[in-house]
Order: structure tokens, then C-alpha cells, then sequence
């Protein structure tokens, strides 16, 4: 998992509150996970505006919260045989003027996966720049836009 050292970037939010999911956030600047299985796949991963998250090394992450924002938008870059197991949300901060981006390639586990993408000022409000594979279907909601930048491979229905 992540070291002390990484825990000075990353704010990490074990149930806050006694309730809610296990939480890791990027809250500003860009940070690269070492290796792959950084992150307990049990954990949603949100980046805010502005910053970026690379992941070294493959990874499962349940949850994935970005935000589009005035300035910069949230960024992920992801590792060859990363999943995502559950939904994507992207809400708008400030004028939401750049959207958020999610690169690399990456599956989606079997199933529905919610993306919910807010309306900014940005033409994409969520731009997908890899290759998106899997079992699993995609079922969009709100009034944002959402970019498929590359050919997609997954199986499963877009809604």
C-alpha cells in the first residue's frame, strides 16, 4: 500500500465520520503510486481540480470522483490492467471552464457503471483518452458532456 512519504501527498480518509466508503484524495499538485495494488481496492479515488493522479502499476478502484474546474480540470492517467468496479462522477468547480480527463487504458468490471458529469463551461466536460474494455456497460447521466477520445472495447451497453 502507500507509505508514510506518499501519505503527505495523498489525504487519506479511512470511513470518515464512522460511516461512508474508505476514501484516498488528491487535492492539489500530481502524484505517481509507486507500483501497482497502491490502493485497496475497497477505496474511491477522488482528484480535484487541477491536480493529476498517474497510477504506477495496475490497479481496482471502486469509485472514481474528478472535477472539471475554472483554470484545470481533475486528471488520471491509468496503468494497463486497471478496473473500475463502480461509478464515475464529475461535478463542476468555479465555471468548470476545463473538464476533466481519464487516460490510459482501463476495464470496466461487469455491470452498470453510473457516470455522472455536471455541466460546465468546458465543450467536454469528461474526456476518456484510452482505451476503454471490460464486461461492464456505461449508463450517463446529467447535462456535461462526456468524450469517448478512443475506440472503446467494452461489451457492455451505453446508456
Amino acid at each position: 500500500y502507500l507509505s508514510a512519504a506518499d501519505a503527505v501527498v495523498l489525504t487519506q480518509l479511512l470511513n470518515p465520520g464512522g460511516a461512508g466508503t474508505p476514501l484516498v484524495r488528491l487535492a492539489a499538485g500530481s502524484f505517481t503510486t509507486p507500483a501497482a495494488d497502491r490502493i485497496p481496492d475497497e477505496f474511491r479515488v477522488s482528484v480535484a481540480a487541477g491536480a493529476a493522479l498517474a497510477l504506477g502499476g495496475a490497479e481496482t478502484v471502486s469509485v472514481l470522483l474528478l472535477e472539471s474546474g475554472t483554470a484545470a480540470g481533475s486528471a488520471v492517467t491509468f496503468a494497463a490492467g486497471s478496473v473500475v468496479t463502480g461509478a464515475v462522477t464529475v461535478p463542476t468547480t468555479g465555471t468548470g471552464a476545463v473538464g476533466a480527463t481519464v487516460g490510459g487504458p482501463f476495464a470496466l468490471s461487469a455491470g452498470g457503471h453510473a457516470v455522472s458529469v455536471a455541466d460546465g463551461a468546458a465543450a467536454a466536460d469528461l474526456t476518456l483518452t484510452g482505451t476503454v474494455s471490460g464486461a461492464g456497460g456505461v449508463t450517463k447521466s446529467g447535462a456535461g458532456a462526456l468524450v469517448l477520445a478512443a475506440a472503446g472495447t467494452y461489451t457492455g451497453p451505453t446508456t
